[in-house]
Formats: structure tokens, sequence, C-alpha cells
């Protein structure tokens, strides 16, 4: 496909990229899809490119386009998109993400590792104790290693790929 000529190629950012935005948004909508943009650390931006993105969230918007812009940065990201562009401030929703308590960070790491370990333990038909000798049996066989504290990998490389291909055949 050959690019547009005069389309998104000005080399001015604020009015280029609305353009492409556009160009995206309507593909989209073409395609009974939307465009998710997630964009994090937006404090980091320069202001030029943060009004040129301002600047075509809003334009998509005004065109009622499926792109769903999520971005995600410190709190003085609400400040900066105001210094950018005066209407950031009402053209998006600024919510508050602030730290986890002590349990629920707790939780949020133990909780993930009980459930994986269970379903493991599970579908082996063991306890998750006595999966550690398991998994050692397997390191010193030489069938697996672990490349970083908690992982395993196969020492044979696309044996994984070889297993799920195989899967129905395996058991």
């Amino acid at each position: 496909m050959d690019p547009e000529v005069g389309v998104a190629d000005s080399g001015n950012l604020e009015n280029d990229l609305p353009e492409l935005f556009i160009r995206i948004g309507e593909a989209a909508k073409a395609a009974g899809k939307a465009w998710p943009l997630l964009i994090d650390e937006v404090q980091y931006l320069s202001e030029k490119d943060l009004a040129a993105l301002i600047v075509s969230l809003h334009k998509i918007t005004q065109k009622k386009l499926a792109v769903l812009f999520f971005g995600a940065g410190l709190p003085q990201v609400a400040a900066l998109s105001g210094d950018a562009k005066s209407y950031a401030e009402r053209l998006f929703h600024y919510p508050e993400v602030g730290a986890l308590s002590d349990d629920d960070a707790k939780a949020a790491i133990r909780q993930p590792i009980s459930d994986e370990g269970a379903n493991i333990a599970d579908a082996l038909d063991e306890t998750p104790q006595s999966l550690g000798p398991r998994r050692a049996q397997i390191i010193s066989k030489g069938m697996i290693y672990s490349p970083s504290h908690g992982d395993v990998a196969f020492t044979v490389p696309m044996f994984n790929d070889y297993l799920l291909r195989n899967l129905e055949n395996l058991g």
C-alpha cells in the first residue's frame, strides 16, 4: 500500500498526528473494531509532543471514532496537559491511583502464585509442597533449567511448542 500524498506528512507533529489518528480511527471503525492507545509515563512527553497528542485525541473524539486512550503517569500529568493545551483538563478524566495497603500488596503477590501453584499441583494430582523435589529432579535430568529465580525453561529450543502441538497425543 502506497502512502497517501499530502496526509500526515507536513513535518509538523501537531498537524500530522491528528490526521494519522483519524485514519487509524476510520480504519478501525470500518473493521468494526476499536484502536486502544496505551501510553505509560505520559509526564515524560515534551510539551510539544503532549500538545500534538491532545489535539489528536480531541479530533478523534469530535469525529466519534473508536479510539480508546489510556495514559498513565505521575500526578502532575493533569497540570502538564493543561499547560500543553488549556482544554485538556476538560477532555480527559484523571483518576488518582494511590498505593496499595500492606495487606493488598501482599495479596497481589501471593494470590497469583498461590493460584498458579495450586493449578499445577491439581493438574499433576500432587500437593504444592511435593513440586519442589520434582522440579529439582527434572533440572538434574537436564530437561529444564532455571534462567532466573522462580522461572524454568526447557533446555531444548522450541520443545514447549512441540509439547503444545502434540498435547493430545501425549495424554
